[in-house]
């Protein structure tokens, strides 16, 4: 998690002002408590709509949200489960970058079914399709933390983004420069 927040920080304080972003986070929804299912949530600036990153305040208040998706028990942050939040993403028309993080590979399938690696090229056709019937391409660049991740990988190549890796010999090579 620690990674994750790093890197969109990162991100959040390299974007050109004028840069529009929305922010949702995604684990196991739960029942609402803040030890369960607490990471399920969207930031609320932009729960409305993309936010220019460069208005009052708002640069802050993202880098905030990302900060309160920690709540310091690793076992309590929940499942993997972006298929709302991919799926937001990708229904937005004016949107036409994404970033898409996660430490860990789906729980669930996006019709509830075990998660595989047969799920891999479906999953990843699926969203290249859905490219095809938006205004504009969404180009989605993935992050994959401390994992191997091949649909994520293949997520990227088909709607023509970039795929990275971050582990342990990432953190180390960039802490190093």
């Amino acid at each position: 998690m620690e990674s994750l927040q790093s890197e969109l920080i990162s991100l959040l304080t390299a974007i050109d002002p004028d840069t529009k972003v929305s922010i949702q986070s995604f684990s196991s929804p739960g029942n609402g408590k803040r030890e369960s299912g607490s990471n399920h949530r969207t930031w609320s600036k932009s729960s409305n709509g993309l936010v220019k990153i460069g208005d009052d305040g708002i640069r802050e208040s993202a880098i905030k949200f990302v900060q309160s998706l920690d709540n310091g028990q690793p076992t309590k942050w929940g499942g993997t489960y972006p298929w709302q939040g991919l799926d937001a993403a990708f229904e937005d028309n004016e949107t036409d970058t994404l970033y898409f993080l996660s430490d860990g590979e789906p729980n669930k399938d996006r019709l509830g079914g075990s998660w595989g690696s047969n799920d891999y090229e479906p999953t990843a056709s699926h969203y290249s399709n859905f490219n095809n019937t938006r205004t504009r391409a969404l180009k989605t660049n993935t992050i994959s933390l401390g994992l191997e991740s091949p649909w994520m990988e293949k997520l990227s190549t088909q709607t023509h983004g970039d795929h990275l890796k971050v582990d342990k010999d990432y953190v180390t090579s960039k802490s190093s420069k």
